[in-house]
């Protein structure tokens, strides 16, 4: 009898959600979730249009410094930069002389172009042009002990006391020009692993005595 006193529980009404999938510029699908945004179509708009079509869809704030006038700007310079008209003066003759750009046709700069020069050059003529080959060039020889001869990578440098202060390792050349690695060189012996080895062991073994 009591049960008709109780109020039937409603029926549970089917959720709406307002996730909604759009299509963005690159093709590909992604879902919206809370609010509505307008859906969009694949077309040729830019990824500009797309976000400011998506922002005013859900109702967010543009970022700052960005607003519809520095927008309508921003394309009427490109659009005048595509018809070829400039919206700033060129450079000169001289500063476009030392720019290392690509739309002029020549992809290095005078500088660089000369030092490009100078290396061909010295490679030309056997003359190491870069500090990883000066080193191997001077371990290209026999061991100054031994001598037999092994591959420039396996040879070291072994700093002679009597010629001079060792300032820096010929392992640590980053940052030394190719002036103070020379001159650093001049100060060492070519051998091979053992041979230096056997250098440092009796080097130690005197200064112990």
């Amino acid at each position: 009898m009591l049960r008709w006193l109780v109020p039937a529980a409603p029926s549970p009404t089917p959720r709406t959600s307002t996730t909604q999938v759009v299509r963005t510029s690159s093709g590909r699908t992604r879902a919206l979730w809370g609010r509505r945004a307008p859906a969009l179509r694949r077309t040729t708009a830019s990824r500009a249009d797309i976000l400011y079509t998506l922002m005013e869809g859900l109702n967010l704030r543009m970022p700052r410094g960005e607003s519809q006038v520095g927008r309508r700007a921003t394309e009427e310079a490109r659009a005048n930069m595509r018809a070829g008209h400039l919206t700033r003066p060129p450079h000169s003759p001289e500063t476009r002389a030392k720019m290392s750009v690509t739309r002029k046709g020549k992809p290095h700069s005078q500088k660089t172009r000369k030092r490009m020069s100078i290396a061909r050059m010295l490679k030309h003529n056997g003359v190491p042009v870069s500090k990883p080959a000066m080193v191997l060039a001077s371990k290209s020889k026999p061991c100054a002990d031994c001598g037999i001869s092994f591959p420039p990578k396996v040879m070291q440098f072994d700093h002679v006391p009597g010629r001079g202060e060792k300032l820096f390792g010929i392992g640590g050349i980053h940052g030394r020009s190719l002036t103070e690695i020379a001159t650093e060189i001049r100060k060492c012996d070519v051998v091979c692993p053992t041979c230096h080895a056997l250098r440092t062991y009796y080097r130690r073994a005197e200064a112990a005595t």
